[in-house]
């Protein structure tokens, strides 16, 4: 009962967060508006906007977390594999962050296109949920993706430079409602990485993380470029 309670308590806050700086920007537009209609910068307008697509990502990718941890426990979340491209489908995700991210923060390095068969939108969660914690932990330094195959899988992996994680956090990282860090610091329901690791383990992968305090962090995802037509997240114990 107590960690339900916790668990409540703690969603309430990380979900208010973005809804209030949401409602700030909106509320500015709106307040602009209301006192010159006419003598609204359209560069402040483009501006306040930009900010609250920020924020509603951040709402719509906690809100996704929470709606998985009951779908995977209850193994209900089906992969609809297709030929993905992978190295495309990095740099959409990419686009989707340089908002977040400082101007020339993130760094892609791949040679050519890496296609495998996987669910394009779980494939999509995943990238996202290591991006998002490099962004959030690396304080503002640079963030190096490389991706690359070797015929039969394909491996990525998204390095930071941030506040790094000890060695014997390492695991628990991967585990529901685990962080290696302080909550009231950075937030986040500290589900992220563990529904990337049911997503990896569910289309054959593996993931794995590289990192010392004060040395950043290496993640690392293995995915194999054919796998079997797999009709549900397996939930691992």
């Amino acid at each position: 009962m107590r960690a339900r309670d916790d668990f409540l308590s703690i969603a309430s806050h990380e979900l208010r967060n973005p809804l209030n700086a949401l409602q700030l920007q909106l509320t500015g537009i709106l307040r602009a508006f209301q006192r010159s209609p006419d003598a609204v910068p359209l560069e402040d307008i483009h501006d306040r906007v930009a900010q609250s697509d920020v924020q509603v990502g951040r709402l719509a990718r906690l809100l996704d977390n929470l709606l998985d941890v009951s779908r995977i426990s209850a193994g209900s979340i089906a992969l609809e594999r297709e030929d993905v491209n992978l190295a495309d489908l990095v740099e959409a995700v990419i686009d989707q962050f340089r908002p977040e991210a400082t101007p020339g923060q993130i760094t892609f390095n791949t040679g050519h296109p890496v296609i495998g068969r996987w669910d394009r939108l779980r494939v999509e969660q995943i990238v996202s949920n290591i991006l998002s914690n490099a962004i959030k932990y690396g304080n503002d330094r640079p963030i190096v993706i490389s991706l690359d195959d070797d015929h039969l899988t394909a491996r990525l992996s998204v390095k930071d430079h941030g506040i790094g994680i000890a060695p014997e956090q390492h695991e628990r990282l991967f585990t529901r409602f685990e962080r290696g860090v302080s909550g009231a610091r950075y937030g986040g329901f500290g589900l992220g990485l563990w529904i990337t690791r049911q997503l990896v383990d569910a289309m054959g992968g593996a993931i794995s993380v590289e990192s010392q305090p004060g040395q950043g962090a290496t993640f690392s995802i293995v995915l194999p470029l054919r796998g079997a037509e797999a009709s549900a997240v397996e939930v691992l114990a």
